[in-house]
């Protein structure tokens, strides 16, 4: 035969040589890289054998596994089939299927079929589900290569493959993280298919510096979602690179269309086998582009610019001082308040662990689009606070992102915590009045009782002014935490349910302050609700003319007639009702 051998030829000619000399060969970047003659399902027969890329040993070698064709399912998704085929070789009999291998490039007859993309929980052979490699570079022709776009919040993947099969999870390292944290970021990105692992912090020295043609078919790509003193990247296999793009995963990652996500190279130290998952311990390396297709058949990226992050600045105030944190956020809005929220609590994990008893104060301020500000204040006391606070955080960013009045762009965090140790709580048992006959404009006094975590009984006494223009009658005293305070509100749908963006801002800012006693006054007469604002007792001529205003007026079984706020200086636990009459 004459002239070169094209490079599907010659990696069918290594193959017909033993998969040892093939995979000797493999070794090679450049004979990797020339590997690019595909198969197509049409051409595949049951018990075919071949082999996949992937890499499972310290180093960066890419290594190869055995693979018999079982068969081909058509149609397991709206135009998509599955390859199905049995991998051994690389301990893979024992491990089974590994979370890493998402992308792995496999090869029949020396040409491309796919990528390893599917698994089956607790399968007692290494069954894989392969995606076919002409779907994946559809994604080539038809995708966003321009850089993608910030996506609208969603909901966590979906794969549009049936329920009993799964794209295989994506680890998603966080660097230098405890076990408790581990398994609280578990608890939480699991829907998103994201599997938690404890990951290095960095690259080894010498393995940070690798430069954008370091990507081949087989070798470790990470997508970095925060970075800094945080650091958490999701791993995969990269199955296709042309030029400055690449194909990857062999499934979605979120399914979320065009998107914008950094993009880095990983080093994988080992395979950790598992009964429930085995998974790659890897460490990812410094961004190096942008994952900028996200579908079901594959994830694209473009090696070269990065995309902005978002800056999470944290101070962090203990016994032994102050220290400052900074980390960035990958800019998705799906993930962002559940990244935001564990990489908060993870600094105060590191510092003072997880399940010391201790109270903690945030103070966060929330910057968006156009330099508005959201301000929030939250006391948590207990075991492991710092969990409390990264649910909290994760709910009001969520409420946030996901509003449905108008997009909301967050372009940083700022917050201020103060941890001290021990729990600090009043529990309120029992609350006495001087009088319960009252005239309006009166005082009155009320004694508290507050039992703390020990047991220790303290009394208070607080002073309540009844205002002057409340009508006779019942009047009856709540006393709550301002957080149970503002449920309360809820339920009464007083003015607390957000027509328009800026009176969900009102209302996020409403929420917290644990530490503070609200005392709420309320009377039987019925009052008004005027889009938030409470109208307590109008004159029924006023009820008449408002009650004709559809959509933001709601009447109101009773009306609020007093509040007052008294900072305790620990968190408020219990609530209380003094029933009083009011008599001119």
């Amino acid at each position: 035969m004459k002239g070169r051998w094209s490079g599907g030829q010659v990696m069918r000619g290594l193959w017909t040589c033993g998969p040892v000399i093939a995979a000797l060969c493999l070794l090679s970047p450049a004979l990797a890289s020339r590997a690019a003659a595909t198969i197509g399902v049409d051409e595949l027969r049951p018990g075919m054998t071949g082999y996949g890329l992937s890499v499972f040993n310290p180093g960066g070698s890419i290594d190869t596994f055995r693979v018999e064709l079982v068969d081909v399912m058509r149609g397991v998704a709206p135009g998509g089939d599955m390859i199905l085929a049995r991998c051994t070789g690389q301990g893979l009999e024992h491990s089974g299927i590994v979370a890493g291998m998402s992308g792995s490039p496999v090869y029949f007859e020396g040409r491309l079929a796919g990528a390893l993309a599917y698994g089956w929980g607790f399968a007692k052979d290494p069954i894989a589900g392969i995606t076919p490699i002409g779907e994946m570079l559809e994604l080539l022709k038809t995708g966003d290569w321009q850089g993608g776009t910030r996506p609208r919040p969603g909901s966590p993947r979906s794969s549009a493959v049936p329920d009993h099969q799964s794209p295989i999870p994506l680890p998603l390292g966080i660097a230098g993280a405890s076990p408790e944290l581990v398994a609280l970021a578990g608890s939480l990105l699991e829907p998103f298919g994201l599997m938690p692992v404890a990951a290095g912090r960095a690259l080894p020295p010498g393995q940070g510096e690798s430069a954008p043609d370091r990507f081949r078919p087989g070798g470790a790509v990470g997508v970095l979602l925060a970075d800094g003193d945080v650091r958490y990247s999701a791993i995969g296999t990269v199955t296709w690179v042309e030029n400055d793009r690449l194909l990857a995963f062999g499934h979605p990652m979120f399914q979320a269309g065009a998107i914008r996500l950094p993009m880095s190279h990983g080093v994988v130290h080992a395979v950790m086998p598992s009964y429930a998952s085995s998974f790659k311990l890897f460490s990812a390396g410094p961004p190096v582009g942008t994952l900028v297709e996200d579908r079901r058949p594959a994830v694209g990226g473009i090696i070269g610019p990065v995309p902005p992050m978002l800056p999470v600045r944290v101070s962090l105030v203990t016994a032994r001082g102050r220290e400052d944190h900074h980390f960035r956020i990958a800019d998705f809005e799906p993930l962002l308040p559940y990244i935001a929220g564990l990489g908060i609590a993870e600094i105060v994990f590191a510092g003072e662990g997880f399940y010391d008893e201790a109270t903690l104060e945030a103070r966060v301020v929330i910057t968006l689009a156009g330099g508005r500000t959201v301000s929030l204040r939250h006391v948590h006391t207990g075991r492991a606070p710092a969990d409390a606070l990264a649910r909290t955080v994760m709910d009001r960013l969520r409420l946030l992102v996901e509003n449905r009045f108008a997009p909301v762009r967050v372009e940083s965090l700022d917050v201020a915590l103060e941890l001290r140790p021990g729990r600090n709580r009043l529990t309120l048992t029992n609350v006495a009045a001087a009088r319960r006959v009252v005239a309006p404009g009166d005082t009155i006094a009320l004694r508290l009782e507050l039992l703390d975590d020990d047991g220790r009984s303290s009394f208070r006494r607080m002073d309540v002014d009844i205002p002057a223009t409340v009508p006779p009658g019942r009047l009856v005293l709540t006393l709550s935490s301002a957080d149970t305070f503002l449920l309360r509100d809820l339920g009464r749908g007083a003015g607390t349910e957000p027509r328009d963006l800026d009176e969900l801002l009102r209302l996020l800012e409403r929420t917290g302050d644990e530490d503070v006693l609200v005392i709420a006054g309320y009377s039987a007469a019925p009052g008004l609700t005027l889009g938030t604002r409470e109208m307590p007792t109008p004159p029924p001529t006023l009820r008449r003319i408002l009650g004709h205003r559809a959509g933001r007026v709601r009447p109101l079984g009773e009306s609020r007639l007093l509040l007052e706020r008294h900072p305790l200086g620990a968190v408020v636990a219990g609530t209380h009702e003094i029933p009083l009459e009011v008599k001119r």
